[in-house]
């Protein structure tokens, strides 16, 4: 191999490399819930939630807690589901912090509604945070 053919075609590798795409790493990203899921779920919130955690999802200081980047609201799946259906007061551990308003169950909603609401404030207010699907509602409800 001659010099100046190392000396070409090693840069030009290194060219081809760092032009080409990243291995999949759109794959990695969340896939967004549909969008009839979300638009029922803000429905659902208007009229369930809403009133204490505000619409914006922020709460009332010392009296309703923000939804916008809880850590409750965006991580397991199981216990956000469980702090709806059961409340927080009989979820979470008791030495969180506390607001002066309880939120109660709301065992009344359908799985479809609650994974509509779930969704929406995983999705709104906790971006890239995966939906709630109605089967997931279903076996956590069904294990209480």
């Amino acid at each position: 191999m001659k010099p100046a053919f190392a000396f070409l075609t090693i840069p030009s590798a290194m060219l081809l490399l760092a032009c080409s795409k990243p291995a999949d790493s759109a794959s990695n990203a969340p896939t967004p819930p549909p969008v009839d899921m979300v638009a029922e779920g803000l429905k659902g919130y208007t009229a369930n939630c809403a009133t204490c955690h505000q619409v914006d999802g922020y709460g009332v200081s010392n009296m309703q807690p923000p939804l916008v980047d809880s850590d409750v609201a965006k991580g397991d799946p199981t216990l956000v589901i469980k702090v709806v259906l059961k409340g927080p007061a009989a979820v979470l551990p008791k030495d969180r912090p506390h607001y002066s308003n309880v939120m109660p169950a709301f065992d009344r909603l359908s799985d479809e509604q609650i994974a509509e609401i779930l969704t929406y404030v995983r999705h709104e207010f906790n971006h890239d945070t995966p939906g709630i699907t109605p089967d997931q509602v279903k076996t956590v409800r069904n294990q209480m």
